[in-house]
């Protein structure tokens, strides 16, 4: 009887236990900490248990809910500051564009206030050897001047061309021997001056000056080429361009003799060239 009882009394106390273990699993934390108090006999087993009760609150702690897909993200309070590219990335600092130069002004002659005259100076030998000054003339005459005014050390000029066939002069018969004997015009009609070289130019200008100057070049009379050089005097006004260029030259320089007729009439060897010229700005 009495073993009988005795495991009656165990098997309660191990009822009793497990009932326990099941009270201590499903009671909250505040009863939980009540149960920390007791005696540490009486806690020692739900001690080994409890150490699982974060696990099980954990998994049953529920979630918030999903905020809806379509609602906008809470804009930040603050808006960070855009970054700017700084003004020179080169440690090079840069450099201004130089300006621009004027450049040269390209005038060109204009043959309707322009002309090219020779002189010559003959003795009439039948009328007690008179002395006279033939001239002759033409306008058909055509050229271009390059003037930089912020230089005019740097001006140029390019080739003055002349119809010499054209000269004109008081006498018919005598601008008729020229063509056909002299100059040979009626063949070779034209006349060329080429520059090579200007001389006397200043380094600046004030429009209205007068300037004084000369050009080197050679110069083409029927198919003679001869060293050259005309003094020149110019000025601008405007855009008017003007001014006058001679030179004396020899016949003999050109492969011919001077005109004359046994006793009546002998020319000079020495022919003045008077180029009056005004040249407009090129459109």
């Amino acid at each position: 009887m009495f073993s009988i009882a005795y495991r009656r009394f165990r098997i309660g106390t191990s009822i009793a236990l497990f009932l326990a273990l099941i009270v201590v699993a499903c009671t909250p934390a505040a009863t939980q900490q009540q149960s920390a108090a007791m005696p540490a006999e009486r806690t020692a087993a739900p001690t080994m248990v409890a150490t699982e009760v974060p696990t099980l609150t954990a998994t049953f702690t529920p979630t918030a809910a999903p905020q809806p897909t379509d609602s906008p993200a809470p804009a930040s309070s603050t808006a960070p500051e855009p970054t700017s590219a700084p003004a020179n990335p080169s440690p090079v600092p840069p450099t201004a564009a130089p300006a621009a130069a004027a450049g040269p002004t390209r005038f060109v002659i204009d043959p309707s206030q322009s002309t090219v005259s020779y002189g010559v100076g003959e003795t009439f030998l039948g009328q007690n050897n008179r002395y006279a000054y033939a001239v002759a003339a033409t306008s058909v005459v055509s050229g271009e001047i390059m003037v930089d005014f912020e230089n005019p050390a740097a001006s140029t000029v390019g080739e003055i061309t002349v119809d010499i066939s054209a000269f004109q002069s008081d006498k018919e018969r005598r601008d008729k021997a020229i063509r056909d004997r002299w100059l040979q015009s009626s063949k070779f009609p034209l006349a060329v001056f080429s520059p090579t070289e200007l001389h006397g130019l200043p380094q600046s200008y004030v429009p209205g000056d007068v300037l004084a100057f000369e050009v080197a070049g050679d110069l083409l009379v029927r198919d003679v080429v001869h060293a050259t050089v005309f003094t020149v005097s110019a000025s601008v006004e405007g855009e008017r361009l003007s001014g006058q260029a001679v030179a004396r030259v020899q016949m003999t320089d050109f492969g011919f003799e001077p005109p004359a007729v046994a006793g009546m009439i002998e020319a000079e060897n020495d022919v003045d060239i008077t180029f009056e010229f005004v040249a407009l700005p090129a459109n």
